[in-house]
């Protein structure tokens, strides 16, 4: 698994934690945000509002990261 910094800008690791996504069975995606868990995106955003958990299943997608190109070394 290949190390690459956190960024809004790098869609092939978690937005939080920087776990490698292709690693994942499904991961999460919310408002241009990819995370490698519903924990992870709720994390994030605790720091932008109280209601973190109800506000992030509002707009939250699980989906399989194969489906939208993220996929791992072979």
């Amino acid at each position: 698994m290949s190390k690459q910094p956190v960024n809004e800008n790098n869609t092939t690791i978690c937005a939080s934690c920087g776990i490698d996504l292709a690693i994942c069975d499904t991961i999460w995606a919310t408002e241009g945000a990819l995370y490698c868990s519903a924990k992870c995106g709720i994390h994030d955003y605790e720091t932008l509002n109280v209601e973190a958990e109800k506000i992030f299943y509002i707009y939250a997608e699980e989906i399989n990261p194969q489906d939208i190109g993220i996929i791992g070394d072979e």
